[in-house]
């Protein structure tokens, strides 16, 4: 994940500008983040330094629950930077979808 702070040159009086990119979290996940990250910069006149450090708490509690897919062996897709959510019936590990598409000879083993 990339994050983006960009102060206007009206601070304080106009909201600074946050974006990340390649969020591996849903979209409304993602939305409270940034809106959390807008509220301490904003009204609560907190620095950039304490402001990533609680977006990437966010991420590390995020990820504390996830398991790596034993397709790829990877937590994060490397294209669509995704944590693994199809779930297998029989075995109970997650995989990411992409990972049971492009091994299409080992499908009959999720149906």
């Amino acid at each position: 994940m990339t994050l983006t702070i960009e102060y206007p040159a009206d601070y304080p009086l106009s909201v600074p500008l946050i974006e990340d990119e390649k969020a591996i979290v849903s979209r409304e996940t993602r939305r409270k983040w940034l809106l959390q990250l807008t509220m301490f910069l904003t009204h609560q006149n907190g620095s950039i330094m304490d402001a990533v450090l609680m977006w990437a708490g966010n991420i590390e509690r995020h990820m504390e629950g996830a398991e790596d897919c034993t397709i790829c062996m990877m937590t994060v897709h490397s294209r669509t930077y995704q944590l693994p959510r199809v779930r297998c019936k029989q075995c109970k590990k997650r995989f990411h979808s992409d990972c049971l598409v492009s091994s299409s000879n080992l499908l009959f083993i999720f149906v």
